[in-house]
């Protein structure tokens, strides 16, 4: 059973994070008020996760019609550009050499300049991403940009291309859900077009969903949308989360003897294994 299922060319690619509730809803483009972002006091947020903006390092939109509006971080501007009428373009500079790198998004798709530029995306840690989600002019900066920081996860650490992303974020999820008649059923409220949550979230749900059996289905819930956001108030969660679970209405179910918190990436407070667990016994008890 595959997930996936190809999105009308939404721009091809649909990239990464908001998960403040109760904010008011924002569309990911270029700001109608012209260029910056919104603003609590002096200090710059993103426009799609809301996150403050490090001076001098915003990654930034500029639209067909000249309009430019400044992102976090790589991800928040692709899925920005994703939802933007092409043609469109999004600057950014490199940790290391601070090499201009430019990302065009046409008609015909997308090109990056330098041709040799490549992209990191890791799962976010504590909450926090930039230092994550990078583009470097080539492959020889991305691997001294590794070397410098062995905090991160490295072994999960893959130099993608741009076309390897727009590949990877083309594919959508069923409108209708997964088996939206089974009796069980998964919600899931996450960053669905963040390209995080597709390549360490979504692989992980498909194969839980497939080893589960047909008695689960699942339904996915955009977590910057307004039905995402009174989900996750209605539960009190204002964290920033990729992802969180909820099996009869809770994200905290016991399994096998112990309670697990389905919130964040698998291999935090949950497993691939957990999940299985979680919805078998749950399809038993049906």
């Amino acid at each position: 059973m595959k997930v996936h299922a190809p999105l009308a060319l939404l721009g091809v690619v649909c990239l990464l994070v908001s998960c403040r509730s109760g904010a008011p809803e924002r569309a990911p483009g270029p700001s109608s008020n012209g260029p910056g972002a919104a603003a609590v006091g002096s200090e710059a947020l993103c426009a799609l996760c809301e996150k403050p903006i490090p001076a001098g390092k915003e990654v930034l939109l500029v639209a067909a019609n000249g309009e430019s509006q400044p992102y976090r971080c790589v991800h928040c501007a692709l899925t920005a550009q994703a939802a933007t009428s092409p043609p469109s373009t999004v600057t950014l500079r490199s940790p290391l050499s601070n090499t201009e790198i430019t990302i065009r998004r046409g008609k015909n798709g997308w090109s990056v300049a330098p041709s040799t530029a490549v992209f990191l995306s890791l799962p976010e840690a504590g909450g926090e991403c930039v230092d994550r989600h990078r583009a470097f002019p080539d492959r020889d900066e991305y691997r001294r940009y590794l070397s410098a920081h062995p905090e991160l996860p490295t072994a999960k650490a893959v130099p993608y291309s741009i076309d390897r992303i727009a590949e990877l974020l083309a594919a959508g999820l069923p409108a209708t859900g997964i088996r939206p008649n089974a009796p069980v059923q998964l919600l899931v409220v996450g960053m669905l077009t963040h390209l995080p949550f597709k390549e360490s979230v979504q692989p992980v749900l498909e194969e839980a969903l497939k080893a589960a059996g047909p008695r689960v289905g699942a339904r996915f819930v955009d977590a910057t949308r307004p039905e995402g956001r009174a989900l996750l108030s209605a539960h009190g969660i204002r964290a920033h989360l990729p992802v969180v679970l909820f099996l009869h209405g809770s994200s905290r179910v016991r399994v096998e003897g112990r309670e697990v918190d389905f919130r964040g990436f698998p291999g935090g407070s949950w497993t691939r294994e957990d999940l299985v667990a979680a919805l078998r016994q749950a399809a038993g008890a049906e």
